[in-house]
């Protein structure tokens, strides 16, 4: 099972949906992010599993043309990247979480193409609507490549209450585009999850009361659902 979380766009919280995630399907994890992002996170978590056993770390690859990695990654040579994607691809038991790049490129092209599912976030901002139609277009050319459609997921994030009509007008922009499936769970602003990742934690293993973990734990029981329903 191939959960890629993607958009073109950086800056619209991939990593940290991610980074959430892969810890809490126990899901392994492949950083397409020059930025390591993920791996990083990854890092700072082995440091917690030292004082905390129940902090586990997640089995993390970067690839080799990323340069440099993290000490506790595994590096995959680029040209190994379709054969190590198909041997996670349909199978509801082995997950793989990838985190691509802010960018459209080769690599992250064909995270797209290989995905079971897809999870693109989304905070409903006039720049980001624009970055949702150009991402429908990558969609649409990688509909056209492989001869199936990919089952996009949108998962509104970083909802900011005092944004009701924008959040109506993004809202309606997404039910009315057929490359689109909109999450019913959303995500808000909230500090919490900055805190997480630096701290190397899910927001549920940071404060499992709080509404930022009773959020993400919405998103997860829901994408569960739809592994189900996309994977007979």
């Amino acid at each position: 099972m191939i959960i890629t979380v993607a958009h073109q766009k950086g800056g619209t919280g991939k990593s940290t949906i991610a980074t959430n995630l892969a810890s809490l399907l126990k899901a392994d994890m492949l950083d397409l992010d020059k930025q390591y992002s993920g791996a990083l996170w990854n890092e700072q978590r082995y440091s917690v599993h030292e004082r905390n056993s129940k902090v586990v770390p997640v089995r993390m690859m970067v690839l080799e043309s990323s340069g440099s990695k993290p000490a506790h990654a595994y590096t995959l040579p680029d040209v190994e990247l379709l054969n190590f994607l198909s041997s996670y691809k349909n199978d509801k038991k082995v997950k793989l979480v990838i985190d691509t790049a802010g960018f459209d490129g080769q690599n992250n092209r064909l995270a797209l193409v290989m995905a079971d599912i897809v999870i693109t976030p989304v905070a409903l901002s006039g720049v980001e609507i624009f970055g949702l139609q150009e991402f429908e277009k990558i969609l649409i050319e990688a509909k056209k490549q492989t001869g199936r459609d990919i089952p996009c997921y949108v998962l509104v994030n970083r909802v900011v209450k005092s944004s009701k009509i924008r959040l109506e007008d993004g809202l309606a922009f997404i039910k009315d585009k057929d490359a689109f499936n909109l999450l019913k769970s959303r995500l808000g602003q909230r500090i919490a999850f900055q805190r997480a990742y630096e701290n190397g934690k899910n927001v549920i293993e940071l404060n499992k009361t709080s509404l930022a973990a009773k959020e993400m734990a919405a998103v997860v029981k829901e994408i569960k659902q739809i592994i189900k329903k996309e994977i007979k």
